[in-house]
């Protein structure tokens, strides 16, 4: 199994640009084949666990939140912090809470005005 075309974005979480997307798709589908191959052995062996786990991180590459423009969060954490709950969970000062997901995540919520609003000060 030769290595990630994309293991940058493994490291981070960047979007893939369309390329990547193409480079991941053909990773996934080299990664199926040779787990399909390895549960078809009597004794698969411990290289199927990296290999699942090698495909799930691929995977998640493609995930949609990735993609999120910035404008959609900032008016997503509007939504959230106006009313200070999401399900179960209770968001306190959202600028900083939201900022800590990612990258993008941290630079929506610090462009994001009316989070701003919300901050308390001890």
């Amino acid at each position: 199994m030769r290595s990630s075309p994309v293991v940058h974005l493994l490291e981070s979480n960047d979007p893939p640009d369309e390329r990547e997307v193409a480079l991941i798709h053909q990773f996934l589908h080299e990664i199926r084949q040779s787990l399909d191959e390895m549960k078809a052995l009597p004794y698969p062996g411990p290289e199927l666990d990296g290999l699942d786990r090698s495909f799930q991180a691929h995977l998640a590459l493609l995930s949609l939140i990735r993609s999120i423009p910035g404008e959609l969060l900032s008016h997503i954490f509007t939504y959230v912090s106006d009313r200070r709950k999401v399900g179960r969970c209770v968001i306190y000062v959202p600028p900083w809470r939201l900022g800590h997901i990612c990258r993008s995540w941290r630079n929506a919520a610090l462009s994001t005005q009316f989070l701003w609003r919300h901050i308390v000060i001890y």
